[in-house]
């Protein structure tokens, strides 16, 4: 008989530990933690890691190299850096807890098979094939039974807690909307009944941003997420997330893939196929809305679905309502923004919404007095992000850079400390691809 070896999870396992190393919010940490069974990993050195991160989550820190230092030894704090070095963002994060999850409920199923026959040998017990496969398979479904039971026992824990705070039914959905772009939850939190608002100037990427955060929120953070985009048909919103995943430029996507790689061409319809099959992501192009605010939340009701966040592509771009229509265009596009935020309020969603930027002062960095037509902008949103083009009045040939820099920063900070990250952008597939750094 040749032996097989055990499934190897150490590769899921470096992701995992990897993923909880990088996040920066302790509510996040403790979330993800309760979502993995140290038994599940690899070998002792990554159990003994895992015990360490969840030491320091108890103490409300998040497991940075200072804190694991006081708990690990030298050679440890060593592997530390080799498992941090193994993922660079934990936007995949809950794809790698599953991956090792179904390789640690596997390799702990053989294990405790392996033992059972180890034991039926040594007690010398004479016993049918039928009566083994049997046993094992008895053996196989219990554990799988008791490693599942393991997590439902902390969820019902969590609701019994909650239940005698004296929260409610609304308390107990999770309020926090997060991103799902790592550089950026780092940065900031959304929540539910809020609105952001994103400014930029026309031609920086600011639909391609809403993009961005659209489908990681939905891929990713498993939320319920609606796009509504005012410039184009849902048709042409997901060929240019197709786009953006598979790198390919808009151009080649429109004329046949011509000039297009192969691997380019397999993420274009692999991406096409994860979106139709996605029940959490909803894109309605300008001829479902009506590109009003009412229609909006048509399109909410109509879907019959709980949303955790609406984005809105954009506000200028928007019908005036029937009592705005003989109004000047800054009263109904203040309107229309005060609408907006009511809709979230009453589905119970976080709001995201795109704003054009006056061009007076094009040769500067955009403040959040140059949104355009939004003079009241402070009392009706959360949150201001300015997204612009450091480069946009320099004299080189831009176009020919396949990685530029956009600045992202606060407009207004009503909830979050201020901020500016500089941030790649590939002006092909006009996607964001995370922290610039200038070399590429």
């Amino acid at each position: 008989m040749t032996s097989r070896p055990l499934p190897n999870t150490e590769t899921e396992s470096n992701e995992v530990l990897g993923c909880l190393l990088h996040i920066q919010d302790i509510n996040k940490l403790k979330y993800y933690l309760r979502e993995v069974e140290a038994d599940w990993l690899h070998t002792a050195k990554h159990k003994t890691l895992y015990k360490a991160i969840e030491e320091c989550s108890e103490k409300d820190e998040v497991a940075s190299i200072i804190s694991l230092g006081a708990i690990l030894n030298d050679d440890m704090i060593s592997f530390v850096m080799d498992v941090m070095s193994s993922v660079s963002t934990t936007s995949l994060i809950e794809q790698h807890i599953k991956k090792l999850k179904q390789k640690g409920i596997k390799r702990l199923s053989i294990l405790a098979t392996s033992q059972s026959i180890d034991e039926m040998y040594k007690k010398d017990f004479d016993v049918s094939i039928d009566f083994l496969i049997d046993r094992l398979t008895k053996l196989r479904s219990k554990l799988s039974s008791d490693l599942t039971r393991t997590t439902e026992d902390k969820v019902n824990t969590m609701i019994d807690e909650q239940i005698e705070s004296g929260s409610t039914e609304e308390d107990s959905v999770r309020q926090d909307i997060t991103l799902g772009v790592n550089w950026l939850d780092n940065k900031m939190k959304i929540w539910r009944k809020q609105v952001v608002c994103l400014g930029a100037r026309p031609a920086v990427g600011k639909t391609a941003f809403m993009l961005r955060i659209a489908y990681n929120q939905a891929r990713f953070e498993n939320l319920n997420v609606a796009v509504f985009i005012g410039e184009s048909d849902a048709e042409e919103l997901i060929r240019r997330i197709c786009c953006m995943e598979s790198g390919m430029d808009y151009y080649t996507a429109m004329n046949g893939f011509e000039g297009a790689t192969h691997t380019q061409i397999d993420d274009f319809q692999n991406t096409a196929l994860r979106i139709k099959e996605m029940k959490n992501f909803f894109v309605f192009g300008a001829d479902e809305f009506n590109l009003s605010i009412h229609g909006i939340e048509s399109c909410l009701i109509k879907t019959k679905v709980d949303f955790d966040c609406i984005h809105a592509d954009y506000l200028q771009d928007f019908k005036p309502m029937g009592k705005d229509r003989n109004e000047k265009r800054r009263i109904f596009v203040s309107n229309n923004a005060r609408e907006f935020k009511e809709i979230c309020k009453r589905q119970n969603c976080a709001g995201f919404l795109l704003s054009q930027l006056n061009r007076s002062n094009d040769n500067k960095p955009p403040t959040q007095r140059d949104l355009k037509e939004t003079s009241d902008i402070e009392q009706l949103v959360h949150v201001v992000l300015l997204l612009h083009n450091p480069n946009e009045n320099k004299q080189f040939k831009h176009s020919e850079e396949k990685i530029v820099e956009r600045w992202v920063y606060t407009g207004k900070t009503r909830l979050i400390k201020p901020f500016k990250i500089n941030v790649a952008f590939e002006q092909e597939s006009a996607n964001f691809k995370g922290i610039y750094s200038g070399q590429f």
